[in-house]
Protein backbone atom coordinates (compact mmCIF):
# COMPACT_ATOMS: atom_id res chain seq x y z
CA UNK A 1 0.00 0.00 0.00
CA UNK A 2 1.88 2.95 -1.28
CA UNK A 3 1.45 6.62 0.61
CA UNK A 4 -0.40 8.37 -1.81
CA UNK A 5 -3.36 5.48 -1.55
CA UNK A 6 -3.31 5.87 2.07
CA UNK A 7 -6.58 7.64 3.30
CA UNK A 8 -4.82 10.43 5.17
CA UNK A 9 -1.69 11.61 6.64
CA UNK A 10 -1.71 11.06 10.85
CA UNK A 11 -0.99 13.66 12.61
CA UNK A 12 0.52 14.00 15.66
CA UNK A 13 -2.61 15.79 17.03
CA UNK A 14 -4.60 12.80 16.14
CA UNK A 15 -2.30 10.26 17.59
CA UNK A 16 -3.85 9.50 20.59
CA UNK A 17 -7.10 9.24 21.01
CA UNK A 18 -7.14 7.58 24.95
CA UNK A 19 -10.77 6.49 24.47
CA UNK A 20 -12.86 3.64 23.95
CA UNK A 21 -12.41 2.58 20.35
CA UNK A 22 -15.25 1.41 17.66
CA UNK A 23 -13.13 -0.02 15.85
CA UNK A 24 -13.55 -3.84 15.27
CA UNK A 25 -9.72 -4.15 14.46
CA UNK A 26 -7.89 -5.51 17.78
CA UNK A 27 -6.06 -2.63 19.36
CA UNK A 28 -2.25 -2.36 19.26
CA UNK A 29 -0.59 0.36 21.34
CA UNK A 30 2.30 2.08 19.41
CA UNK A 31 4.81 3.98 21.99
CA UNK A 32 7.74 5.99 21.36
CA UNK A 33 8.27 9.91 19.67
CA UNK A 34 4.50 10.19 18.55
CA UNK A 35 3.37 13.12 20.48
CA UNK A 36 6.64 15.42 20.99
CA UNK A 37 6.55 17.07 17.83
CA UNK A 38 9.76 14.94 16.35
CA UNK A 39 10.49 15.21 12.85
CA UNK A 40 10.45 11.82 12.22
CA UNK A 41 6.51 11.06 14.28
CA UNK A 42 4.49 11.70 11.19
CA UNK A 43 6.38 9.34 9.00
CA UNK A 44 7.00 6.94 11.50
CA UNK A 45 3.09 6.54 12.32
CA UNK A 46 2.30 6.60 8.70
CA UNK A 47 4.77 3.67 8.07
CA UNK A 48 3.20 1.44 10.77
CA UNK A 49 -0.35 2.01 9.63
CA UNK A 50 1.01 1.33 5.99
CA UNK A 51 2.46 -1.68 7.74
CA UNK A 52 0.10 -3.46 9.95
CA UNK A 53 -3.29 -2.32 8.39
CA UNK A 54 -4.91 -5.54 9.97
CA UNK A 55 -4.75 -3.16 13.16
CA UNK A 56 -5.97 -0.38 15.09
CA UNK A 57 -2.84 1.75 16.13
CA UNK A 58 -2.94 3.91 18.62
CA UNK A 59 0.34 6.54 18.82
CA UNK A 60 1.44 8.10 22.14
CA UNK A 61 4.55 8.75 23.83
CA UNK A 62 2.87 9.04 27.45
CA UNK A 63 -0.30 6.97 27.33
CA UNK A 64 -1.37 3.17 26.48
CA UNK A 65 -5.16 2.57 25.25
CA UNK A 66 -7.24 0.81 28.37
CA UNK A 67 -8.20 -1.50 25.17
CA UNK A 68 -4.49 -2.10 24.05
CA UNK A 69 -3.66 -5.93 23.48
CA UNK A 70 0.14 -5.18 22.93
CA UNK A 71 2.45 -2.32 22.16
CA UNK A 72 4.85 -1.80 19.56
CA UNK A 73 8.09 0.21 21.22
CA UNK A 74 9.91 2.25 17.96
CA UNK A 75 10.89 5.31 16.57
CA UNK A 76 14.54 5.16 17.26
CA UNK A 77 15.96 6.01 20.60
CA UNK A 78 13.36 4.65 22.59
CA UNK A 79 14.73 1.93 24.96
CA UNK A 80 14.83 3.91 28.05
CA UNK A 81 13.60 4.02 31.80
CA UNK A 82 10.72 6.31 30.66
CA UNK A 83 8.83 3.93 27.91
CA UNK A 84 10.15 1.20 29.74
CA UNK A 85 8.12 2.44 32.90
CA UNK A 86 4.55 3.21 31.01
CA UNK A 87 4.61 -0.41 29.40
CA UNK A 88 5.60 -2.47 32.79
CA UNK A 89 3.21 -0.78 34.63
CA UNK A 90 0.39 -2.18 31.76
CA UNK A 91 2.44 -5.90 31.82
CA UNK A 92 1.64 -6.35 27.94
CA UNK A 93 3.55 -8.42 25.21
CA UNK A 94 6.15 -5.91 23.25
CA UNK A 95 7.32 -5.95 19.75
CA UNK A 96 10.45 -3.39 19.27
CA UNK A 97 10.10 -2.31 15.73
CA UNK A 98 13.06 0.05 14.27
CA UNK A 99 14.58 1.27 17.41
CA UNK A 100 18.49 1.00 17.83
CA UNK A 101 20.57 0.84 20.86
CA UNK A 102 22.71 3.16 22.28
CA UNK A 103 24.41 1.40 25.20
CA UNK A 104 24.24 -1.79 27.05
CA UNK A 105 22.55 -0.16 29.65
CA UNK A 106 19.54 -0.01 27.35
CA UNK A 107 19.94 -3.65 26.35
CA UNK A 108 19.91 -4.66 29.80
CA UNK A 109 16.19 -2.75 30.15
CA UNK A 110 14.91 -4.89 27.64
CA UNK A 111 14.63 -7.91 30.89
CA UNK A 112 11.95 -5.33 32.03
CA UNK A 113 9.63 -6.23 28.78
CA UNK A 114 7.32 -9.12 28.12
CA UNK A 115 9.17 -9.08 24.90
CA UNK A 116 8.16 -11.10 22.14
CA UNK A 117 10.02 -9.73 19.27
CA UNK A 118 13.10 -7.15 18.56
CA UNK A 119 12.67 -5.94 14.95
CA UNK A 120 15.96 -3.41 15.59
CA UNK A 121 17.44 -1.18 12.21
CA UNK A 122 20.78 -1.46 12.56
CA UNK A 123 22.68 -4.94 12.16
CA UNK A 124 25.28 -4.88 15.06
CA UNK A 125 21.76 -4.37 17.55
CA UNK A 126 20.47 -6.98 15.90
CA UNK A 127 23.15 -9.40 16.73
CA UNK A 128 23.17 -7.90 20.32
CA UNK A 129 19.86 -8.48 20.96
CA UNK A 130 19.95 -11.99 19.28
CA UNK A 131 23.01 -12.97 21.38
CA UNK A 132 21.16 -12.21 24.46
CA UNK A 133 18.11 -14.95 24.14
CA UNK A 134 15.73 -12.75 22.46
CA UNK A 135 13.50 -13.60 18.86
CA UNK A 136 15.56 -10.65 16.67
CA UNK A 137 15.25 -9.68 13.34
CA UNK A 138 17.64 -7.18 11.60
CA UNK A 139 14.21 -4.71 9.46
CA UNK A 140 14.39 -1.54 8.28
CA UNK A 141 13.13 1.65 9.79
CA UNK A 142 9.11 1.56 9.59
CA UNK A 143 9.42 4.79 7.66
CA UNK A 144 10.40 3.43 5.14
CA UNK A 145 7.33 1.86 3.84
CA UNK A 146 6.34 5.78 2.55
CA UNK A 147 9.36 5.77 -0.03
CA UNK A 148 8.23 4.89 -3.26
CA UNK A 149 8.95 6.48 -6.66
CA UNK A 150 5.72 7.48 -7.40
CA UNK A 151 5.50 9.62 -3.85
CA UNK A 152 8.58 11.56 -4.58
CA UNK A 153 8.18 11.76 -8.40
CA UNK A 154 5.17 14.04 -7.10
CA UNK A 155 6.39 16.47 -6.10
CA UNK A 156 8.11 19.42 -7.79
CA UNK A 157 9.75 22.39 -6.81
CA UNK A 158 7.83 25.51 -6.13
CA UNK A 159 10.28 27.99 -7.20
CA UNK A 160 13.64 28.94 -8.59
CA UNK A 161 15.78 29.38 -5.77
CA UNK A 162 18.45 27.35 -4.70
CA UNK A 163 17.39 25.25 -1.69
CA UNK A 164 19.70 23.13 1.01
CA UNK A 165 18.46 20.68 3.80
CA UNK A 166 20.83 19.96 6.66
CA UNK A 167 19.89 17.79 8.68
CA UNK A 168 20.66 17.35 12.31
CA UNK A 169 19.47 15.07 15.51
CA UNK A 170 20.65 14.80 19.14
CA UNK A 171 22.44 11.40 17.94
CA UNK A 172 25.88 13.21 17.79
CA UNK A 173 25.43 13.72 21.68
CA UNK A 174 24.59 10.36 22.75
CA UNK A 175 27.03 8.61 20.75
CA UNK A 176 30.14 11.28 21.07
CA UNK A 177 30.45 11.75 24.36
CA UNK A 178 33.57 13.85 25.30
CA UNK A 179 34.08 16.79 27.75
CA UNK A 180 31.69 19.44 27.55
CA UNK A 181 30.06 18.11 24.45
CA UNK A 182 27.88 21.19 24.17
CA UNK A 183 30.70 23.50 23.27
CA UNK A 184 33.04 21.13 21.61
CA UNK A 185 30.85 19.55 19.34
CA UNK A 186 28.96 22.74 18.72
CA UNK A 187 31.91 24.33 17.80
CA UNK A 188 33.18 21.71 15.57
CA UNK A 189 30.02 20.75 13.00
CA UNK A 190 29.18 24.55 12.81
CA UNK A 191 32.40 25.36 11.41
CA UNK A 192 32.40 22.14 9.27
CA UNK A 193 29.09 22.56 8.23
CA UNK A 194 29.72 26.24 6.85
CA UNK A 195 32.85 25.48 5.42
CA UNK A 196 31.69 22.50 3.71
CA UNK A 197 28.43 25.18 2.50
CA UNK A 198 30.02 27.65 1.56
CA UNK A 199 32.39 26.04 -0.79
CA UNK A 200 30.02 24.56 -2.24
CA UNK A 201 28.13 27.78 -2.99
CA UNK A 202 31.30 29.35 -4.43
CA UNK A 203 31.73 26.75 -6.48
CA UNK A 204 27.96 26.77 -7.77
CA UNK A 205 28.35 30.64 -7.96
CA UNK A 206 24.90 30.89 -6.06
CA UNK A 207 24.62 34.10 -4.50
CA UNK A 208 21.97 33.02 -1.44
CA UNK A 209 20.90 30.27 -0.16
CA UNK A 210 17.50 28.98 1.37
CA UNK A 211 18.02 26.69 4.43
CA UNK A 212 15.74 24.27 6.42
CA UNK A 213 17.06 22.92 9.11
CA UNK A 214 15.60 19.75 10.10
CA UNK A 215 16.46 18.03 13.59
CA UNK A 216 14.86 16.74 16.96
CA UNK A 217 13.44 19.02 19.76
CA UNK A 218 14.52 17.02 22.58
CA UNK A 219 17.92 18.74 22.04
CA UNK A 220 18.53 22.55 22.17
CA UNK A 221 21.76 22.10 21.52
CA UNK A 222 20.80 20.98 17.87
CA UNK A 223 18.73 24.10 17.64
CA UNK A 224 21.82 25.98 18.63
CA UNK A 225 23.61 24.98 16.26
CA UNK A 226 21.68 24.24 13.00
CA UNK A 227 20.95 27.98 13.76
CA UNK A 228 24.53 28.81 13.97
CA UNK A 229 25.19 27.01 11.09
CA UNK A 230 22.58 28.92 9.23
CA UNK A 231 23.87 32.27 10.07
CA UNK A 232 27.68 31.71 9.07
CA UNK A 233 26.25 31.43 5.74
CA UNK A 234 26.91 34.55 3.72
CA UNK A 235 23.99 36.05 3.25
CA UNK A 236 22.81 34.77 6.87
CA UNK A 237 20.03 33.20 7.64
CA UNK A 238 17.37 33.38 4.87
CA UNK A 239 14.63 30.76 6.06
CA UNK A 240 14.80 28.05 9.48
CA UNK A 241 12.40 26.11 9.34
CA UNK A 242 11.36 22.29 11.26
CA UNK A 243 10.70 20.18 8.15
CA UNK A 244 8.80 16.77 8.33
CA UNK A 245 10.65 13.82 6.23
CA UNK A 246 7.75 12.71 4.59
CA UNK A 247 8.03 15.99 2.48
CA UNK A 248 11.94 16.27 1.96
CA UNK A 249 11.46 15.60 -1.49
CA UNK A 250 9.46 19.11 -2.78
CA UNK A 251 11.86 21.58 -3.36
CA UNK A 252 15.67 20.84 -2.56
CA UNK A 253 18.86 21.08 -4.73
CA UNK A 254 21.55 19.66 -2.22
CA UNK A 255 20.59 17.23 0.61
CA UNK A 256 23.42 17.32 3.31
CA UNK A 257 22.52 15.14 5.70
CA UNK A 258 24.37 15.49 8.79
CA UNK A 259 22.80 12.87 11.01
CA UNK A 260 24.55 10.11 13.17
CA UNK A 261 21.25 7.95 12.21
CA UNK A 262 21.82 5.51 9.50
CA UNK A 263 17.98 4.42 8.77
CA UNK A 264 17.31 8.97 8.17
CA UNK A 265 20.69 8.70 5.80
CA UNK A 266 19.27 6.57 3.83
CA UNK A 267 16.06 7.52 3.29
CA UNK A 268 18.18 11.05 2.21
CA UNK A 269 20.43 8.49 -0.28
CA UNK A 270 16.82 6.97 -1.94
CA UNK A 271 15.68 10.98 -2.22
CA UNK A 272 18.29 12.00 -3.98
CA UNK A 273 18.30 9.03 -6.34
CA UNK A 274 14.50 9.83 -7.14
CA UNK A 275 14.97 13.35 -7.29
CA UNK A 276 18.20 13.68 -9.07
CA UNK A 277 18.75 15.99 -6.13
CA UNK A 278 22.92 16.26 -5.48
CA UNK A 279 23.57 14.24 -2.10
CA UNK A 280 26.36 13.75 0.76
CA UNK A 281 26.24 12.65 4.31
CA UNK A 282 28.61 13.30 6.29
CA UNK A 283 28.94 11.71 9.72
CA UNK A 284 31.01 10.54 12.17
CA UNK A 285 29.50 7.44 12.46
CA UNK A 286 31.35 6.04 9.41
CA UNK A 287 33.79 3.52 11.02
CA UNK A 288 30.86 1.74 12.94
CA UNK A 289 27.91 1.67 10.35
CA UNK A 290 27.75 -1.71 9.46
CA UNK A 291 24.39 -0.82 7.56
CA UNK A 292 26.16 1.37 5.18
CA UNK A 293 28.63 -0.94 4.80
CA UNK A 294 26.60 -3.96 4.53
CA UNK A 295 24.80 -2.35 1.50
CA UNK A 296 28.08 -0.80 0.06
CA UNK A 297 27.39 2.81 0.41
CA UNK A 298 30.41 3.97 2.20
CA UNK A 299 31.61 6.30 -0.82
CA UNK A 300 28.81 8.40 0.16
CA UNK A 301 30.30 9.10 3.34
CA UNK A 302 32.72 11.65 4.67
CA UNK A 303 34.61 10.30 8.16
CA UNK A 304 34.93 13.37 9.97
CA UNK A 305 38.52 12.82 11.03
CA UNK A 306 40.15 13.01 7.53
CA UNK A 307 37.88 15.99 5.79
CA UNK A 308 38.71 16.54 2.33
CA UNK A 309 36.66 18.95 1.12
CA UNK A 310 37.46 18.47 -2.74
CA UNK A 311 36.48 15.11 -2.31
CA UNK A 312 33.18 16.24 -0.26
CA UNK A 313 31.88 18.70 -2.98
CA UNK A 314 32.82 16.05 -6.37
CA UNK A 315 30.46 14.47 -4.26
CA UNK A 316 28.01 16.81 -4.04
CA UNK A 317 28.28 16.96 -7.94
CA UNK A 318 28.77 13.20 -9.13
CA UNK A 319 27.44 10.81 -5.91
CA UNK A 320 23.54 9.90 -7.46
CA UNK A 321 23.78 11.46 -10.70
CA UNK A 322 26.19 8.39 -11.07
CA UNK A 323 24.14 5.53 -13.30
CA UNK A 324 26.12 2.61 -11.55
CA UNK A 325 25.19 4.75 -7.94
CA UNK A 326 21.64 4.80 -9.18
CA UNK A 327 21.57 1.55 -10.59
CA UNK A 328 23.56 0.37 -6.36
CA UNK A 329 20.84 2.49 -4.39
CA UNK A 330 17.95 1.21 -6.23
CA UNK A 331 18.86 -2.56 -5.20
CA UNK A 332 19.61 -1.46 -1.50
CA UNK A 333 16.08 0.47 -1.84
CA UNK A 334 14.58 -2.95 -3.58
CA UNK A 335 16.69 -4.96 -0.69
CA UNK A 336 15.65 -2.68 2.44
CA UNK A 337 11.92 -2.78 1.22
CA UNK A 338 11.91 -6.45 1.09
CA UNK A 339 13.93 -6.75 4.49
CA UNK A 340 11.13 -3.99 5.66
CA UNK A 341 8.05 -6.75 4.43
CA UNK A 342 9.36 -9.26 6.22
CA UNK A 343 9.49 -7.81 9.15
CA UNK A 344 6.46 -6.72 9.38
CA UNK A 345 5.27 -10.10 8.44
CA UNK A 346 7.06 -11.57 11.64
CA UNK A 347 5.64 -8.93 13.62
CA UNK A 348 1.80 -9.64 12.48
CA UNK A 349 2.22 -12.85 13.15
CA UNK A 350 3.09 -12.14 16.60
CA UNK A 351 0.64 -10.14 17.27
CA UNK A 352 -1.99 -12.57 15.54
CA UNK A 353 -0.77 -14.98 18.12
CA UNK A 354 -0.89 -12.75 21.26
CA UNK A 355 -4.18 -11.94 20.13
Amino acid sequence: MLYENHPRRILPSEMQKNVISSSDRPIIQCIGWYNKNNFGDDLMALGLSILFPDFDLKFSSEFIHPEARAVILGGGDVIDDYYIKIIEDRKLPVIIFGAGLRSWTELELLSHLDLRLAIMRNYNDYVAVAAQGYRAFHGADPGFATWTPAVVKNKFRSDEKPKLMIALNDEFNARWRIPNPDRMMHFFWANYVSEVLARAASVWENDWWTVWACFSTKQPLDRAMAYDITQRMSPPLIEFDQVNMVDLGQSLDIYADMQASVSLRYHGAVLAVMTGTPFVAVSPALKTDNFMRENDLEDLLVPSNSIDYDVLLSKFNTSVTDKAMQSRLTNVAATNHARLKKAAEEAAAVLRAII
